[in-house]
């Protein structure tokens, strides 16, 4: 049963006996959220529908899969992720799918850096996607219809299936996840020569550390849920990017996906996190699109680290990003649990800070991400506040004016707390505002943190710079020209000073991190023991960070406010 979860309404179809009675694609889009099919193309029949025995997401071990279309049609179809051709398989008979031998695995020295490596497992879980198309006699074709089947029950957590055509990851010059054309383009230059005789892995490049949307391709996506006690199915088009920094170099590669009106569908209608709520307290609904991060710099041990320090620090003055573990199948091939999280964007500070999405300005490592290339104006008089003398009362009030003091207070109090050694003013900043005041509340105009990319801190690596015994406060003032200023006003000051130690005493006290560390830890390690096997065995250190992070908050807070008293300036 296929029903839609997400606020206030459930939708349901019957369970039908024969293939002719089974609901079409269109009638599952109507119920679910939104279109399976591809862009209309020259000759297309949308009226005309491939149908399926079987529902997405089943088990179809030992069973048969049997496909109709109207009289007169034809019907092709791929098990690869590809769209259909005329050229590809002819339906003629039930299928008895197979799981496919992992092309990612086979193809891994294109897309492996360095030690990371992509294993084939017999044993680990095992799905197929299959694609049809229609074409009748006359030349009329139907839209692309998908499904994604597994070979075992699917993992009790949200599970994701993307599927693309090959090309779209592996192709030489333009496959997103591999070295490729870009990669030996650069390792011929002067610039990657050291880096390549230090094996510095994490500076490569290739086609797989590019972005924008010329780095975007096309896939189709299925989700399968259970969030609010319903099955949910969730079948549309959309666009994919790898994401991150130097963790792209992991064999598990994390995403972006984007909905946009030219796949078919602007916005994800479904609740993706129950706790995704905005500052009245009500269920987000819809989604721009949202992240599949495989863990950051975290990768390979804990995969939650960032989470963690994330949802210890939602309730203070700073934006934060749901998130809960998720599966991820591409085209058929498991690829790991994932941390699913909210993607910050426009409409993400709309929805939760309830201004206009078009007046949003969001700037990120001090260019515009968000907002028309004229707004960094606003944000070169913010920091033009480097230069000025905030130790007087009326700059700092003037500075006050345009800055949410409180918002920033946090978002220094917080990583300076957890010594983030992988953020400074270049490095994993983001701030936002509205261009034009709209209220007397998050729409006034003034400039507010993010936070994100927090778990290069509280010990990871085993560090110097993420240790409890770091002064990461006087290393932010050293780094960060606008803190240095401001810290040397006495209210700022003063207020940062209480933050530090409200951190020490309640967001990051022990007992309280140990037990969300013990919380998040319950959730992620019952779906290791298949990543290990998919992308080897680094279960020797899952123990050793937990307490590693137990073991720098137990510590931290006489050092870091012995930190920040003996640092006053």
């Amino acid at each position: 049963m296929i029903k839609h979860s997400t606020a206030s309404f459930f939708l349901v179809f019957m369970m039908v006996f024969s293939c002719l009675a089974i609901i079409s694609d269109r009638n599952i889009i109507q119920i679910v959220y939104a279109e399976d099919e591809h862009a209309a193309v020259d000759g297309q029949d949308e009226t005309a529908q491939i149908t399926f025995s079987t529902e997405a997401g089943a088990n179809i071990e030992g069973k048969t899969v049997e496909l109709c279309a109207p009289d007169g049609y034809d019907i092709y179809y791929t098990v690869d992720g590809s769209d259909p051709t005329t050229t590809s398989a002819k339906y003629t008979e039930p299928l008895t799918l197979q799981a496919n031998s992992s092309v990612l695995a086979a193809e891994a020295d294109l897309i492996c850096v360095g030690d990371f490596k992509i294993y084939e497992d017999n044993t680990l879980p095992k799905a197929v996607t299959l694609k049809a198309m229609a074409v009748s006699s006359d030349g009329a074709v139907t839209p692309v219809a998908t499904r994604t089947y597994f070979f075992q029950n699917r993992e009790p957590v949200i599970v994701i299936a993307l599927s693309t055509d090959y090309s779209n990851l592996l192709d030489y010059d333009f496959g997103i996840m591999v070295k490729g054309a870009y990669y030996d383009a650069w390792a011929n230059t002067p610039e990657a020569q050291p880096v390549l005789e230090n094996n510095e892995t994490w500076h490569y490049q290739g086609n797989y550390t590019q972005k924008g949307k010329d780095w975007e391709r096309p896939a189709t996506i299925e989700i399968f849920d259970d969030l609010y006690g319903q099955e949910t199915y969730i079948l549309d088009n959309c666009g994919i990017r790898l994401r991150g920094g130097a963790s792209r170099e992991y064999a598990q590669k994390s995403f972006n996906i984007y909905f946009k009106d030219s796949y078919g569908s602007k916005v994800l209608d479904y609740s993706l996190f129950d706790d995704a709520r905005n500052f009245d307290g009500g269920l987000l609904t819809s989604y721009k699109g949202f992240a599949l991060r495989n863990g950051g710099n975290d990768t390979n041990f804990l995969k939650f680290h960032d989470s963690l320090i994330q949802n210890l620090a939602k309730d203070l003055n700073v934006t934060t990003q749901a998130f809960r573990p998720a599966v991820l199948y591409l085209n058929g091939e498991y690829m790991g649990v994932y941390v699913l999280q909210e993607k910050y964007s426009d409409k993400f500070i709309a929805d939760h800070y309830n201004v206009n999405e078009k007046n949003v300005i969001i700037v990120e490592e001090g260019k515009i991400d968000e907002g028309e290339d004229e707004d960094i104006s606003f944000y070169e008089d913010m920091m033009s506040f480097a230069d000025k003398n905030l130790s007087e009362a009326a700059v700092y009030n003037e500075f006050c004016n345009i800055v949410d003091i409180d918002s920033m207070i946090d978002f220094y109090a917080v990583q300076i707390y957890i010594s983030n050694a992988d953020w400074n003013p270049e490095k994993n900043t983001r701030i936002w505002r509205v261009r034009t005041p709209e209220n007397d509340h998050y729409g006034d105009g003034k400039w507010r943190w993010i936070l994100y990319d927090t778990e290069f801190s509280s010990s990871l690596h085993n560090k110097e710079s993420t240790s409890f015994e770091c002064d990461s406060y006087v290393r932010t003032i050293e780094e960060d020209p606008l803190f240095a200023s401001v810290v040397k006003n006495p209210d700022f000051y003063n207020k940062f000073a209480e933050r530090i130690n409200y951190l020490s005493d309640n967001t990051f006290a022990p007992e309280k991190v140990s037990a969300e560390v013990d919380r998040l830890a319950a959730l992620y390690k019952p779906f290791m023991p298949d990543y290990y096997k998919r992308f080897g065995d680094t279960s020797e250190k899952w123990d050793i960070n937990i307490n590693n992070i137990k073991t720098f908050f137990e510590n931290r807070s006489g050092v870091i406010l012995d930190a920040v008293q003996n640092g006053q300036l």
